[in-house]
């Protein structure tokens, strides 16, 4: 053996000159779960929306306030049993088998019946569709309101039902509250209505969550996280001082919902 090969020899017997350990691998960080997004249909969340932003209030002149998520859930489970349409896509529907019918996404019957089929005419005339989502809230409002009432007697609105009552009510508590408050049909279908507002109310919890989670991922520049995806009694999301207030639905498409 050479004079190098036995250097060698004794390098590696004593450690010298041998490779150093490698360094252990970073722990890889795992990305945050992101809640699935839910299968709500587009009017169901539009309804709900108007009814816990300052949508109705402004709509009906503050006579409407705001509904907390429970409460807008429960006033739509009523609103599905009313129309029968579990996505709220028809809501100028005609009840069946009813000498005073009901008409409309609240069912007017009675007194109401008359007043929402004089505006929906002239609704129609002006080309209008009935079915449209923005007429069968604005007439809700306008009725709430008092602006249809008839020689000075509240169609509705004297109920006070929609002015906060509900606030604190679980979506259960909400439905059956609405139902005798404010929609007083002659079936009340308490079982109906309560299985319609407790899906509806898990399918916007289900939303603000993913929203949330999605918001805090994107990391929106200029803003404190605290604030990014925070929204507004006006409906929309705060997504930073870059982007600043953003409706719904483009704050949707920046944060990739």
């Amino acid at each position: 053996m050479d004079i190098f090969g036995g250097l060698v020899q004794l390098g590696n017997l004593f450690g010298i000159g041998s490779s150093a350990p490698a360094d252990p691998p970073a722990p890889v960080t795992p990305e945050p779960t992101i809640t699935p997004a839910p299968v709500i249909a587009p009017n169901v969340e539009r309804i709900h929306d108007a009814f816990t932003t300052n949508d109705m209030s402004e709509r009906s002149g503050g006579s409407i306030h705001p509904m907390t998520r429970e409460g807008a859930s429960g006033m739509i489970g009523n609103y599905v049993v009313e129309t029968g349409k579990p996505n709220l896509h028809e809501l100028d529907i005609t009840e069946d088998g009813n000498g005073n019918e009901g008409r409309g996404m609240g069912q007017y019957s009675h007194t109401r019946r008359e007043p929402y089929l004089r505006a929906l005419d002239a609704h129609v005339r002006n080309g209008g569709n009935p079915n449209d989502v923005n007429f069968q809230l604005q007439y809700a409002a306008d009725e709430y309101a008092g602006k249809h009432d008839p020689g000075g007697r509240s169609l509705s609105g004297w109920t006070r039902s929609l002015s906060g009552e509900t606030d604190g009510m679980s979506s259960k508590n909400a439905a059956l509250h609405l139902r005798k408050e404010y929609f007083a049909p002659s079936d009340p279908h308490d079982d109906r209505r309560i299985k319609a507002a407790q899906q509806v109310d898990s399918q916007i919890q289900q939303r603000d969550q993913r929203i949330e989670q999605l918001a805090r991922k994107a990391n929106l520049k200029n803003s404190s996280l605290a604030h990014v995806g925070h929204r507004g009694v006006d409906g929309r999301y705060w997504a930073g001082d870059y982007y600043k207030w953003q409706s719904p639905e483009s704050f949707k498409k920046l944060i990739g919902y």
